[in-house]
């Protein structure tokens, strides 16, 4: 299962009923919750599928970028 950020950009709150179509999606876990974003675990194809019906959120595949270690090493 990949992870997903799905970004309401319409006005106002997030719609209750884009809500509840989201979290009844098979196999479909809410990881976090904010007030714009839902962090998702699902499939890739049924996430696609879903955000074809709800024109007002924005898919984008959660990426980990690595920080560098900041602090000084001994040069040998």
């Amino acid at each position: 299962m990949e992870r997903f950020i799905l970004r309401y950009e319409g006005a106002g709150e997030k719609p209750v009923d884009d809500l509840e179509k989201i979290r009844a999606v098979p196999k479909l876990k809410v990881v976090d919750d904010s007030s714009r974003m839902l962090l998702v675990e699902a499939p890739n194809d049924s996430v696609a599928g879903l955000i074809a019906t709800l024109p007002e959120w924005k898919l984008t595949k959660e990426v980990f970028v690595p920080i560098p270690d900041p602090r000084p090493r001994v040069r040998q």
